[in-house]
């Protein structure tokens, strides 16, 4: 089981790394590492709940609390360009 949640919180931080890259490409890639993010966030929260249910890692910073990260900067830069852009008008 610990090999699985290790795999599994390898697996969202990679795809933290995916979604976070994507941004990079213009507007197609900011759409695109949405659903990516989507996806890394629901790996991540999975192995935040299989790491407490079964209490493997003690640390503050897990592999499931950088994936979180990892897949929210999609989000947050979504969020500062909507709040720029509406002082515009």
């Amino acid at each position: 089981m610990q090999q699985k949640i290790k795999i599994l919180g390898i697996l969202s931080i990679g795809i933290g790394f995916l979604s976070a890259a994507l941004i990079f490409f213009g507007m197609k890639g900011l759409f695109l590492s949405l659903p990516v993010g989507f996806l890394g966030m629901v790996c991540s929260c999975i192995y935040i709940f299989l790491d407490s249910k079964h209490s493997i890692n003690k640390n503050k910073f897990t592999a499931g609390v950088i994936g979180v990260i990892l897949n929210s900067i999609p989000i947050l830069l979504i969020m500062v360009l909507v709040f720029l852009n509406k002082g515009k008008h």
